[in-house]
This record gives C-alpha cells, structure tokens and sequence, in this order.
C-alpha cells in the first residue's frame, strides 16, 4: 500500500512512522502510553503505526506534558504497582506515574528491561523518582544506573499517600530538590552502601529507606 506524490511512491507505513516520530516530539508522555498500549496488541507493524497515532491524539488533551520528572513505581505482586499507580494517576487527574508489576514467577531481567526501556523512552532527562517495596532496590538500582541521566530520588517504602504525596508535588511541578528534601524530612533513612555508579556527571541521588535511622544526601559519579 503506499501514495504516488509526482510518480514517486511514499510507501504509506513510512508516512506512518514520520507522523509518529513527529507526535512522540510534541507529545513524549502520551505517545508513551499509546506505545505501551499497542504493542500489547501484537498488530502489524502499519496497524500499530495508525493505532498509536489515533490513540495518542485522543490521549494528548488528557496528559500533561509539561511535568518535567519522570515517576516509576515498582514493586512485588500481580498488580499492586498497577493498582496504586491507578489511584495516584485518578487523583492527580493526569498521568504521573508508569508502574511496573512484579508477579512472582517473573524473572527480575524481565523488570530490568521495562525499567530501561521506561528511562529511555523519556524525552526529559530531568530527575526520576522511584518508588520500589522492600526488597527489589539494590538489583534494581545496580542494573539501570548506567540509563540514567539527572538526579534520582529512591523510595524504598511503595505506599498509596506516598505515592499520592510524591505524585501531586510532581504534577504541580515541585522542583526536584525540594520533593526529595521533603520525603528525606518525612522518612527516616539512608543504607549508603549500596551507592555505587559509573556516570560521567556527578548526580544527586537521594535514597528513602525508612528502615534505616540516620539519613543523608550523596554525590556519586
């Protein structure tokens, strides 16, 4: 299938992908969730192409893509990351955080790889905040370090009102310092020993583990 524009042939996939290219500029955050969406579908590749495009065009009056931090939340279970990030993003009235389920039987690489892929597909290299339970944030932070680009606030105590709370000051776009400082203030944290990164730029990474009785902000680089 394609176009004939002055007898050339504009083979109708690529248009597709040029105005998908174009839109994930405009529209980073939502073409991220149409993106998500339709590859859960297992269409062909000029299916997907027109479906992401109708999707992110419905979508992009209902994302706000003027937030400028990035929000993942992670954690153990068959839907509880989902689950709060479904009342977090309602309450906020926007989408603010992805989340990414861990069931049992799915093996770590396989989040790992989503958390990567989530990173990557952020057009703002702007702060991350990550929200994991007990137990996933030492393999996990290890392995997607090397992806990040900006300061990285860690939660390692997945709540709903901590999510809600991290998540409105997102929305309202609370700089980066600011709502790290305030869970620091909130929780009371810090395991330095598991601070260990290769980046070429010094980040500020502000680590919340309210395990821990003492608290701390790093440098690393």
């Amino acid at each position: 299938m394609g176009y004939y524009i002055h007898e050339k042939k504009i083979p109708f996939l690529g248009c597709l992908k040029d105005l998908n290219i174009e839109i994930q500029t405009v529209y980073p955050r939502t073409s991220y969730i149409a993106d998500k969406f339709v590859s859960s579908l297992h269409l062909t590749s000029e299916k997907s192409a027109f479906l992401k495009i109708v999707i992110s065009l419905l979508l992009s009056d209902y994302v706000k893509e003027d937030i400028e931090l990035k929000g993942l939340l992670i954690a153990h279970g068959e839907s509880t990351a989902s689950s709060i990030q479904s009342v977090v993003n309602r309450l906020c009235e926007t989408y603010v955080f992805e989340a990414i389920d861990m069931p049992i039987n799915t093996a770590l690489e396989n989040i790992i790889t989503e958390a990567r892929m989530f990173i990557h597909h952020q057009a703002n290299p702007d702060g991350l905040t990550l929200l994991v339970d007990m137990g996933s944030l030492s393999k996990l932070y290890s392995s997607i370090k090397n992806a990040l680009q900006g300061d990285l606030l860690i939660v390692d105590n997945l709540t709903t009102s901590i999510a809600l709370d991290i998540g409105l000051k997102i929305k309202n776009r609370v700089p980066f310092k600011t709502i790290a400082e305030n869970s620091l203030s909130k929780n009371i944290k810090l395991k330095p020993s598991i601070l260990k990164a290769s980046q070429k730029q010094k980040t500020s990474l502000f680590l919340v583990c309210p395990a821990w009785a003492y608290r701390k902000k790093l440098k690393i680089s």
